[in-house]
């Protein structure tokens, strides 16, 4: 490119605009004016003289140079950073970070604030839970208490319901309308039961052992018309899986109407699922994950098998991720991404530690207390630096190489360089 370049500005470099200070030095010559316009036949030399075509090649110039600087620029590795912002704030220790829209959620044991991207604080709720867990849907959020009876849900605007469950809380998922379905320990049972934002009963599942076996994993679409069941069943010497698929918009009392399907796996484990959206289920088990499409009896569209053990999953609506341990000496994990019909649209190599790894606007990012990382859909590395304080949260933000660290010190914008 430099070579194109410089032969560019080797063509025009004996061409420059007009300078009144030369006009002396024209004086003396008759045939100027017929020079510039070209009637004595040179035209091709008037036309190269002409200040717009001159402007037009300095132009083309200009467009070849960031285009070429916008390509190395994105593939270009930034190992470090400059801060663009801070703000201060003190949380104690045992804090937990998500993202809600523009906005951050802080929660831990004794409540949940909301701040704005300056640290301001929006509104705050204060609880007691042991051991608190999170789900999120669009902009609803549900904190409830593992192995307890709490539930909080909330949105931007404030605590929108809390409430207690007469059985302890196994797991739990919320839509984006509030409402929350929970697995929830019932002596040696496991019932499902999903609630509205103000904690009262929906709808009620109660599996049973022999027939669907025990419920491990569940998640809710995200207008809570549909349900999603993974369960763990005993076989002839192996534990196989169901997995199970409920329709809850109608009004029936009839758990059996609510079934829209049911489909069994031997020697499998599934311990994850999730919508990827409204008509998108998705189940992930140690060695695989399938996508299943339609809402009335869902068939498998895409049943892909994972090489190495998957140590993290991630997803947004198009695409499911793996961080896998990996076999190769020099690289302890694989970073693979997938489509919702099973092709695989990257997969690269990495040996930093790591604690978390989302999705989030475009970007692929992962996370350690104190080292950060982002890869392009592409599998580039765009970022690796490490931080000087505790990372809780590492979001990116509007901007190229702009991104966003909370941790218990408080918010920290910063441009990769």
């Amino acid at each position: 490119m430099k070579d194109q370049l410089k032969k560019l500005w080797e063509m025009i470099s004996f061409r420059t605009l007009w300078d009144q200070d030369e006009e002396d030095d024209w004086e003396d010559f008759d045939t100027r004016d017929d020079y510039i316009s070209g009637s004595d036949g040179r035209k091709h030399a008037g036309l190269m003289m002409n200040p717009v075509y001159i402007w037009l090649i300095v132009a083309a110039l200009c467009a070849v140079a960031i285009a070429g600087w916008q390509g190395m620029s994105r593939r270009h590795l930034y190992t470090s950073y400059k801060k663009t912002a801070s703000y201060k704030g003190e949380d104690i220790s045992g804090t937990s970070y998500a993202r809600l829209g523009s906005d951050f959620v802080k929660y831990g044991s004794d409540g949940v604030t909301l701040v704005n991207a300056s640290n301001e604080t929006l509104w705050s709720n204060a609880y007691t839970m042991q051991a608190t867990a999170f789900d999120q849907c669009g902009k609803s959020i549900l904190i409830y208490e593992l192995q307890g009876n709490q539930a909080l849900v909330a949105d931007k605007s404030g605590v929108i319901g809390q409430y207690q469950t007469d059985l302890p809380i196994l797991k739990g998922s919320v839509a984006s309308n509030g409402v929350s379905a929970f697995l929830l320990k019932n002596d040696s049972d496991v019932l499902i039961r999903l609630y509205s934002p103000n904690g009262s009963t929906l709808a009620e599942v109660k599996p049973t052992l022999e027939q669907t076996g025990q419920p491990i994993a569940l998640d809710l679409s995200e207008n809570a018309t549909r349900l999603m069941v993974s369960a763990a069943k005993v076989g002839s010497g192996t534990v196989d899986a169901e997995i199970l698929f409920y329709d809850f918009s109608s009004a029936s009392e009839s758990e059996e109407k609510h079934v829209t399907g049911k489909i069994s796996y031997t020697d499998e484990l599934f311990g994850e699922v999730f919508f990827a959206d409204d008509r998108t289920p998705v189940a992930v088990a140690n060695d695989r994950f399938i996508v299943f499409f339609g809402t009335k009896d869902p068939k498998e569209r895409a049943n892909v098998e994972i090489t190495g053990e998957i140590s993290s999953v991630f997803h947004d609506e198009d695409h499911v991720g793996f961080v896998c341990l990996s076999d190769d000496a020099a690289n302890r994990y694989e970073l693979s991404v997938y489509t919702m019909r099973g092709k695989q649209t990257m997969d690269t190599l990495f040996n930093e530690g790591y604690q978390s790894v989302v999705f989030d606007s475009g970007e692929i990012l992962l996370w350690s207390q104190r080292h950060m990382m982002s890869y392009t859909p592409g599998g580039v590395k765009r970022f690796d630096s490490d931080f000087d304080q505790k990372i809780g949260l590492f979001v990116k933000i509007p901007g190229f190489r702009r991104y966003c660290i909370l941790s218990n010190s408080g918010i920290t914008r910063i441009k990769a360089e």
